[in-house]
Protein backbone atom coordinates (compact mmCIF):
# COMPACT_ATOMS: atom_id res chain seq x y z
CA UNK A 1 0.00 0.00 0.00
CA UNK A 2 2.72 3.14 1.21
CA UNK A 3 4.23 1.71 -2.33
CA UNK A 4 1.29 3.29 -4.21
CA UNK A 5 0.26 5.66 -1.10
CA UNK A 6 3.31 7.06 0.49
CA UNK A 7 3.16 10.30 2.14
CA UNK A 8 6.12 11.87 1.28
CA UNK A 9 5.64 10.33 -2.31
CA UNK A 10 8.65 8.01 -2.09
CA UNK A 11 6.73 5.11 -2.76
CA UNK A 12 8.07 2.76 -5.58
CA UNK A 13 4.47 2.95 -7.88
CA UNK A 14 4.46 7.04 -7.12
CA UNK A 15 7.97 7.04 -8.58
CA UNK A 16 6.91 5.30 -11.89
CA UNK A 17 4.34 7.41 -12.46
CA UNK A 18 6.39 10.04 -11.72
CA UNK A 19 9.11 8.87 -14.52
CA UNK A 20 6.11 7.94 -17.04
CA UNK A 21 4.81 11.31 -16.53
CA UNK A 22 8.19 12.92 -17.93
CA UNK A 23 8.63 10.03 -20.55
CA UNK A 24 5.50 11.28 -21.95
CA UNK A 25 6.10 14.70 -22.13
CA UNK A 26 9.59 13.60 -23.71
CA UNK A 27 8.01 11.94 -26.38
CA UNK A 28 4.91 14.01 -26.79
CA UNK A 29 5.90 14.63 -30.21
CA UNK A 30 5.88 10.62 -30.84
CA UNK A 31 1.84 10.27 -30.05
CA UNK A 32 1.87 7.05 -32.44
CA UNK A 33 3.70 5.07 -30.13
CA UNK A 34 0.92 3.61 -28.84
CA UNK A 35 1.81 2.98 -25.57
CA UNK A 36 -0.71 0.27 -23.61
CA UNK A 37 -0.16 -1.14 -19.94
CA UNK A 38 -0.73 -4.82 -19.06
CA UNK A 39 -0.16 -6.14 -15.02
CA UNK A 40 0.51 -9.42 -14.18
CA UNK A 41 0.75 -10.53 -10.59
CA UNK A 42 1.69 -13.89 -9.13
CA UNK A 43 0.50 -14.56 -5.35
CA UNK A 44 1.35 -12.05 -3.44
CA UNK A 45 1.49 -9.57 -6.43
CA UNK A 46 -1.99 -9.26 -6.88
CA UNK A 47 -2.10 -7.00 -3.64
CA UNK A 48 0.68 -4.86 -4.60
CA UNK A 49 -1.03 -4.71 -8.19
CA UNK A 50 -4.40 -4.07 -6.68
CA UNK A 51 -3.17 -0.74 -4.34
CA UNK A 52 -1.62 0.51 -7.43
CA UNK A 53 -4.26 0.37 -9.55
CA UNK A 54 -5.87 3.58 -9.17
CA UNK A 55 -2.46 5.65 -9.89
CA UNK A 56 -1.74 3.48 -12.53
CA UNK A 57 -5.05 4.04 -14.62
CA UNK A 58 -4.58 7.61 -14.59
CA UNK A 59 -1.33 7.53 -16.12
CA UNK A 60 -3.03 8.17 -19.21
CA UNK A 61 -2.10 5.02 -20.79
CA UNK A 62 -5.19 2.62 -21.56
CA UNK A 63 -4.78 -0.18 -18.96
CA UNK A 64 -5.38 -3.03 -21.21
CA UNK A 65 -5.33 -6.15 -19.12
CA UNK A 66 -4.72 -7.36 -15.57
CA UNK A 67 -4.10 -11.25 -14.91
CA UNK A 68 -3.51 -12.74 -11.57
CA UNK A 69 -1.91 -15.89 -10.40
CA UNK A 70 -3.56 -17.88 -8.05
CA UNK A 71 -4.00 -14.22 -6.19
CA UNK A 72 -3.29 -14.06 -2.44
CA UNK A 73 -5.38 -10.64 -2.25
CA UNK A 74 -7.99 -11.03 0.52
CA UNK A 75 -11.68 -10.55 -1.32
CA UNK A 76 -12.97 -8.27 0.70
CA UNK A 77 -9.73 -6.16 -0.13
CA UNK A 78 -10.46 -7.09 -4.10
CA UNK A 79 -13.36 -5.73 -3.79
CA UNK A 80 -12.65 -2.53 -1.82
CA UNK A 81 -9.76 -1.60 -4.34
CA UNK A 82 -11.07 -2.69 -7.81
CA UNK A 83 -14.63 -3.10 -7.61
CA UNK A 84 -15.48 0.81 -8.04
CA UNK A 85 -12.53 0.67 -11.45
CA UNK A 86 -14.12 -2.22 -12.37
CA UNK A 87 -18.11 -0.22 -12.01
CA UNK A 88 -16.87 2.90 -13.60
CA UNK A 89 -15.25 1.03 -16.66
CA UNK A 90 -11.30 2.33 -15.27
CA UNK A 91 -10.15 -1.19 -14.73
CA UNK A 92 -10.74 -4.53 -16.69
CA UNK A 93 -11.71 -7.39 -15.16
CA UNK A 94 -8.94 -9.14 -14.12
CA UNK A 95 -8.30 -12.84 -15.56
CA UNK A 96 -7.38 -15.65 -13.19
CA UNK A 97 -5.34 -18.75 -12.94
CA UNK A 98 -6.23 -20.56 -10.42
CA UNK A 99 -5.74 -24.24 -8.76
CA UNK A 100 -8.64 -26.56 -8.42
CA UNK A 101 -9.32 -26.92 -4.85
CA UNK A 102 -8.25 -30.79 -4.95
CA UNK A 103 -4.98 -29.24 -5.90
CA UNK A 104 -5.22 -26.63 -3.27
CA UNK A 105 -5.39 -29.17 -0.96
CA UNK A 106 -3.01 -31.80 -2.47
CA UNK A 107 -0.54 -28.82 -2.39
CA UNK A 108 1.77 -28.81 0.66
CA UNK A 109 4.36 -25.91 2.02
CA UNK A 110 6.86 -27.72 4.15
CA UNK A 111 5.29 -29.41 6.76
CA UNK A 112 1.83 -27.72 6.02
CA UNK A 113 -0.45 -30.26 4.29
CA UNK A 114 -2.00 -27.97 2.18
CA UNK A 115 -1.38 -25.08 -0.68
CA UNK A 116 0.42 -22.03 0.60
CA UNK A 117 -3.27 -19.80 -0.07
CA UNK A 118 -5.03 -22.39 2.29
CA UNK A 119 -2.08 -21.64 5.15
CA UNK A 120 -2.70 -17.83 4.45
CA UNK A 121 -6.32 -18.02 4.61
CA UNK A 122 -6.10 -20.26 8.05
CA UNK A 123 -3.29 -18.64 9.57
CA UNK A 124 -1.84 -15.44 8.38
CA UNK A 125 -5.20 -13.03 8.60
CA UNK A 126 -5.90 -13.32 12.24
CA UNK A 127 -8.99 -16.08 12.07
CA UNK A 128 -9.43 -19.29 10.39
CA UNK A 129 -11.19 -19.74 6.92
CA UNK A 130 -10.41 -15.99 5.32
CA UNK A 131 -11.90 -15.74 1.85
CA UNK A 132 -8.85 -15.43 -0.44
CA UNK A 133 -9.35 -14.46 -4.26
CA UNK A 134 -6.93 -17.45 -5.49
CA UNK A 135 -8.82 -20.17 -4.14
CA UNK A 136 -11.59 -21.53 -5.99
CA UNK A 137 -13.75 -22.30 -3.30
CA UNK A 138 -14.09 -18.94 -1.93
CA UNK A 139 -14.80 -17.66 -5.50
CA UNK A 140 -17.38 -20.22 -5.57
CA UNK A 141 -19.13 -19.52 -2.39
CA UNK A 142 -19.14 -15.78 -3.09
CA UNK A 143 -22.03 -15.03 -5.21
CA UNK A 144 -20.50 -11.85 -6.09
CA UNK A 145 -17.33 -13.10 -7.28
CA UNK A 146 -18.74 -16.53 -8.90
CA UNK A 147 -21.21 -13.95 -11.30
CA UNK A 148 -18.11 -11.57 -11.71
CA UNK A 149 -15.76 -14.58 -12.58
CA UNK A 150 -18.27 -16.69 -14.93
CA UNK A 151 -18.09 -14.34 -17.82
CA UNK A 152 -15.41 -13.46 -20.01
CA UNK A 153 -12.61 -10.74 -20.86
CA UNK A 154 -12.03 -10.06 -24.49
CA UNK A 155 -13.93 -13.39 -25.39
CA UNK A 156 -11.92 -15.35 -23.46
CA UNK A 157 -13.20 -16.72 -20.15
CA UNK A 158 -12.31 -14.46 -16.61
CA UNK A 159 -11.35 -17.89 -14.91
CA UNK A 160 -8.95 -20.31 -15.65
CA UNK A 161 -8.89 -23.45 -13.62
CA UNK A 162 -6.26 -25.61 -13.52
CA UNK A 163 -7.13 -29.35 -12.85
CA UNK A 164 -3.31 -30.33 -13.44
CA UNK A 165 -4.29 -32.02 -16.46
CA UNK A 166 -1.56 -32.59 -19.55
CA UNK A 167 -2.78 -30.75 -22.48
CA UNK A 168 -3.24 -33.01 -25.84
CA UNK A 169 -0.56 -31.77 -27.63
CA UNK A 170 -2.52 -31.18 -30.62
CA UNK A 171 -5.09 -29.43 -28.79
CA UNK A 172 -2.58 -27.31 -26.94
CA UNK A 173 -2.89 -24.09 -29.29
CA UNK A 174 -6.72 -24.28 -29.02
CA UNK A 175 -6.49 -24.57 -25.32
CA UNK A 176 -4.39 -21.31 -24.99
CA UNK A 177 -6.16 -18.91 -27.08
CA UNK A 178 -8.83 -19.89 -24.87
CA UNK A 179 -6.73 -19.35 -21.48
CA UNK A 180 -5.27 -22.58 -20.00
CA UNK A 181 -3.09 -23.97 -16.75
CA UNK A 182 -1.74 -27.22 -16.04
CA UNK A 183 0.01 -25.98 -12.52
CA UNK A 184 0.43 -28.36 -10.10
CA UNK A 185 1.16 -25.71 -7.17
CA UNK A 186 0.56 -22.41 -5.82
CA UNK A 187 3.99 -21.67 -6.77
CA UNK A 188 4.43 -23.90 -10.17
CA UNK A 189 2.01 -21.02 -12.62
CA UNK A 190 4.71 -19.12 -13.66
CA UNK A 191 7.24 -22.10 -14.71
CA UNK A 192 3.68 -23.42 -16.25
CA UNK A 193 3.83 -23.63 -20.01
CA UNK A 194 0.16 -23.09 -20.91
CA UNK A 195 0.02 -20.52 -17.85
CA UNK A 196 2.10 -18.24 -19.35
CA UNK A 197 1.58 -18.54 -23.27
CA UNK A 198 -2.05 -18.36 -21.92
CA UNK A 199 -0.64 -15.04 -20.56
CA UNK A 200 0.87 -13.61 -23.55
CA UNK A 201 -2.14 -14.39 -25.85
CA UNK A 202 -3.79 -11.64 -23.72
CA UNK A 203 -1.45 -9.21 -23.48
CA UNK A 204 -0.89 -9.82 -27.40
CA UNK A 205 -4.31 -10.49 -28.29
CA UNK A 206 -3.19 -13.36 -30.22
CA UNK A 207 -0.79 -16.52 -30.58
CA UNK A 208 3.00 -14.85 -29.63
CA UNK A 209 5.52 -15.29 -32.80
CA UNK A 210 7.64 -17.48 -30.01
CA UNK A 211 5.86 -19.14 -27.01
CA UNK A 212 7.23 -20.17 -23.98
CA UNK A 213 9.16 -23.33 -23.34
CA UNK A 214 9.97 -25.39 -20.21
CA UNK A 215 13.68 -24.70 -20.78
CA UNK A 216 12.46 -20.72 -20.82
CA UNK A 217 10.67 -21.92 -17.43
CA UNK A 218 13.18 -23.69 -15.92
CA UNK A 219 14.57 -21.45 -12.92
Amino acid sequence: QLASDHAGGKGAIQQIAHYVELAKKQLASHDKVGWELHIVGHSAGSIFAAYAMNLLSSLGIPLKSVQFMAPAIRTDIFKKLLLPGLESGNTPLPSLYVLSDKLERDDSVGPYGKSLLYLVSNAFEGTRGVPILGMKAFIDADKQLAKLFSGSVDGRPALVVSEGIPIDPTKADAAIQQGASVSHSHGGFDNDCATMNSVLVRVLGGKPKRQFTPRDLNY
